[in-house]
Order: structure tokens, then C-alpha cells, then sequence
């Protein structure tokens, strides 16, 4: 099977394509595929996050560019609530945003329960659609320079993350590899900090070094490997233009705001599915979604920990700054107008049965598509 096979049967692709980033985007591919020799597709479909696949023919990334045309709206939403923009927004309609944006996500994430991914669509159409649908969604023209600057960046640690899964693998043994990776974590945690907050992030990472969780373990590997990379990165291209402070803010959030982003999908994603197999009575598929949910707590909280970690004692070292100089603004917004929505779904849940009755898989997935515009 080639990779044009792969896609068309594993995904749903549609158009048009997402290219307001296209020419920086491939840019840092043609560079990766340079370096590494990996190979990039991209689609634009409902499956929404980048995956590594391995075929006869070759080893591939497939970028999916739903994933960043929607963290654009994200950005947005996110930078309002935090106070970031210079010029002022009704935060009602913000919260109007994320609520529009959750229902779209879902719209598509939901995908292989038909019924549910046709609701979701019905809920964003009657709650009038705000981001529009997706043959005009992607041509969004907004052009705000600290979301361009994310999204650019970001998008470049997303690929060095996964290319960290296979160095992982290949060169385990190597200094510059995992080696070199718990040289480091053995070096950084061997003191005691002083804050209780630093604490409490030194020994979630040291419960995790201790636990022998290799998937925890990859995970944190690939986010050292990948703010390494970064820290060059941003240096070598701002370092001239950008201060110390600046720098290292945008380092941050090119880290962890596609990681926030990531969690508010599929913790709604999974949670939502509980609620609909709890609907239906279906307790098996309730108790395994369940232990998705806690599993999936689990291993974010470990990742978002680590990655403070590296903040603090890579990132700010390397800035010549104080960690505490530039923090992460937390907004509760987002997760208050999920719960929201999860307390009061049982309209979307209801419509969901309605539609399971009314339609086969095949006629509400086609229905979703036609609401949406999906080509």
C-alpha cells in the first residue's frame, strides 16, 4: 500500500487545503526531510492530529492541517482571555468562541460514532456557527502577529516532538540521545529547589524517571529532544530581533499551548463518549472509555509538569532569565464552557439516539458533511 492509499482509506480528506502557513510550513519540511530523510503528507480531515505511519514505501508524517487551522481560533480565543491583545473583546462573545469551537471539533473527532459527529454539527448550526463552515473556514484572514509567531513555531516542535519518537527507537544508545536525555534529568534533579511549586514539578518528573512508564518516559524524551531543537531555532532566527524575556515567553508557549489546545479536544472528546455509552447502557465501552479518561489524566499531568520542568532549567537558563519573569497565564474559561456543556448535554445526546434511529452510519456522516460543507 502506497501513502495516497493509506490516506484515502484511513481518513477523511477534504477541501479546500489550510494555506495561510503553507510556504513556512513546507519550508521547515523540506528542511526536516533534508536532515532525517522524513517524508510529509499533508490532508485536511477529521482525524485532526499529525501521525507517524510506516509503509512499504517509506516512513511518513501526515500533517493534518485541520489541527492548525482550528489552534488558530484557539490562539485567539485563549489570548483574549488572558489579556494578551492590546485591544479589548465582550468576553461573552469569547466565550461564545470556545463554545462554537468545541462543538465544531467535535463535529469532526466524533467521527466514528455517526450519530454523535451529526449532532454535534446540528448543535453548532443551531447555535449559529460562528467560525462558519469549512469551505470558508480556512480562509480565515486574521493576521495577528504573537498568533502567526505561535502557530509558525509551533508547528515546527510538533514535528520535532514526533521526530523524537523515532530517535527514541534508533538511537537510544547514542549521547546525543536517550543517553544524553537522563544525563540530564539525573543532573537537574539532583537538588532540592527552594519554591514549593518547583517542588512539586522536581517530583512528578522524578515519579515518572522512577515509575519505568516507557510511554511516559518517550513522551518526555521527545519534549527535551524537541525544546533542544527550539532553543536553537528561535535563537538563530530571533535571536537579534526578540529580548532574552521575549524569547523565552514564545518558547513557552510554542511548548505548551498546542499541548493545552490538544487536552481540551480529546478530554472532551472522551468524556463525551462516556456520556453517550452511559446514555445507551452500554458499560463495557463506559468502563474502558473511563479508563481512557483517567489514563490520559495522567499522562498530561505528567507531560505538563515536565515540561515546566524544562522551562525552568533549560529554557530560562539558556535565556539568561528568571523563570519566574514569564509564566503561563491560566484561564478557566475553557474548561467551565466544556463542563458547561457536558452538564447540560442532553439535548446533543438525545438528538444523537433520534439520529441513530433515523439514519445509518453512512447517511448521518454524509448528513454531518452536508451541514458543515465539508467537501
Amino acid at each position: 500500500m502506497d501513502i495516497h492509499t493509506y490516506v484515502n482509506k484511513h481518513n477523511l480528506l477534504h477541501e479546500p487545503r489550510y494555506v495561510k502557513y503553507e510556504e513556512e510550513f513546507h519550508a521547515f519540511e523540506d528542511f526536516m526531510h533534508e536532515k532525517y530523510g522524513i517524508n510529509f503528507i499533508e490532508i485536511y480531515s477529521t482525524k485532526m492530529f499529525m501521525k507517524r505511519v510506516k509503509l512499504k514505501d517509506g516512513s511518513y508524517f501526515v500533517i493534518d492541517c485541520h489541527f492548525w487551522n482550528l489552534f488558530e481560533h484557539y490562539l485567539t480565543a485563549y489570548y483574549f482571555c488572558v489579556g494578551r491583545f492590546p485591544f479589548g473583546c465582550d468576553m461573552n462573545y469569547v466565550r461564545y468562541m470556545i463554545s462554537n469551537l468545541i462543538l465544531l471539533t467535535q463535529a469532526s473527532l466524533q467521527d466514528d460514532i455517526p450519530a454523535l459527529a451529526l449532532s454535534f454539527a446540528q448543535e453548532y448550526e443551531y447555535a449559529g456557527a460562528s467560525f462558519r463552515k469549512y469551505d470558508t473556514l480556512v480562509a480565515a484572514e486574521s493576521d495577528v502577529g504573537i498568533i502567526n509567531e505561535v502557530i509558525i513555531f509551533a508547528f515546527m516542535a510538533a514535528i520535532l516532538h514526533e521526530t523524537g519518537h523515532e530517535r527514541f527507537h534508533k538511537l537510544s544508545a547514542d549521547a546525543c540521545g536517550y543517553t544524553g536525555f537522563m544525563t540530564f534529568l539525573r543532573e537537574a534533579t539532583s537538588f532540592e529547589p527552594e519554591d514549593g511549586k518547583m517542588r512539586e514539578i522536581l517530583n512528578r518528573t522524578k515519579a515518572v524517571m522512577d515509575s519505568g512508564d516507557l510511554v511516559s518516559c518517550e513522551e518526555m524524551y521527545c519534549d527535551f529532544f524537541s525544546a533542544l531543537e527550539m532553543i536553537d531555532i528561535v535563537e538563530k532566527a530571533l535571536g537579534n530581533l526578540k529580548s532574552s524575556r521575549d524569547r523565552a515567553r514564545l518558547m513557552l508557549e510554542v511548548l505548551i499551548l498546542p499541548l493545552m489546545f490538544q487536552a481540551e479536544l480529546v478530554q472532551n472528546q472522551l468524556h463525551w463518549r462516556h456520556l453517550y455509552y452511559c446514555r445507551k447502557e452500554m458499560e463495557r465501552d463506559g468502563h474502558k472509555t473511563w479508563m481512557q479518561i483517567e489514563r490520559y489524566y495522567n499522562q498530561l499531568t505528567s507531560r505538563g509538569s515536565f515540561l515546566s520542568f524544562l522551562y525552568h532549567y533549560l529554557i530560562c537558563q539558556k535565556c539568561g532569565i528568571d523563570s519566574e519573569s514569564v509564566k503561563i497565564k491560566s484561564t478557566a474559561e475553557f474548561e467551565n464552557i466544556s463542563l458547561s456543556l457536558l452538564r447540560s448535554g442532553i439535548r446533543i445526546l438525545n438528538r444523537a439516539c433520534e439520529n441513530e434511529e433515523k439514519y445509518s452510519g453512512f447517511e448521518a456522516q454524509r448528513l454531518r458533511n452536508q451541514i458543515l460543507n465539508w467537501r
